[in-house]
């Protein structure tokens, strides 16, 4: 089965949207992680200081 050359240009679109917007979803999920860590890590240099947390 060969795809015609008509359909090649939309295929190949198509999947290399797909791939991107998996490759956001990556970015933003290690960037919210990375987030929260610095957020806990700022909380608990703050415990140790003797302040109480929230």
């Amino acid at each position: 089965m060969t795809i015609p050359n008509s359909l090649l240009g939309p295929i190949l679109g198509g999947l290399l949207g797909f791939l991107g917007a998996i490759g956001a979803a990556i970015v933003a999920f290690i960037l919210a992680q990375r987030d929260r860590v610095r957020r806990m890590n700022e909380e608990r240099i703050e415990d140790d200081r003797g302040h109480e947390l929230p």
